[in-house]
């Protein structure tokens, strides 16, 4: 039986080997921080925007980092059902990056067994939508990844490469 340190270790590699917001190395200075997060809500969330999942992924990621945790799980939530409209479907592999962003936070809010719960959900997903080729991410996860960069990092060039 594995011990519940042996069970965190294992929780925690789990999480950094996820492609979310969490793992992404953005920059995280405030300034940058504040500066992005009032572009996204100057960006809008008229229903049709088909950004409006990552829009919401990413202004939960930075009300977090900002330390602004009231609002990061609705954030995340409503990213969810974005994709969801936005797919007409109830999942898909568009899924990963917010189900990876809400395993983080559950863990960094110490719910062990919510933030396992989304990585079985990521798992899951993963087995249901393989990624075309076995060396790639998922070209959801690119798209996201990119989308991402293009707004957060000054190397352009990486975002580029992603789409």
């Amino acid at each position: 039986m594995m011990s519940a340190a042996q069970s965190q270790t294992t929780l925690v590699s789990k999480l950094e080997a996820l492609q979310c917001h969490f793992t992404w190395d953005l920059d995280h200075s405030r300034n940058k921080l504040f500066r992005f997060r009032d572009q996204l809500e100057d960006i809008g969330t008229e229903e049709g925007n088909c950004w409006l999942g990552h829009i919401y992924n990413l202004r939960g990621f930075i009300q977090y980092k900002l330390g602004l945790t009231k609002d990061v799980q609705s954030l995340f939530n409503k990213a969810a059902e974005a994709f969801r409209q936005m797919r007409s479907a109830d999942e898909g592999p568009w899924l990963v990056v917010n189900y990876g962003n809400l395993a983080w936070l559950n863990h960094h809010l110490g719910d062990q067994a919510e933030s396992q719960a989304y990585l079985t959900k990521i798992d899951a997903l993963m087995n249901k939508y393989p990624s075309p080729s076995q060396d790639e991410l998922h070209p959801e996860i690119y798209t996201e990844k990119a989308w991402t960069l293009m707004n957060f990092s000054t190397d352009k060039k990486l975002a580029e490469d992603y789409f």
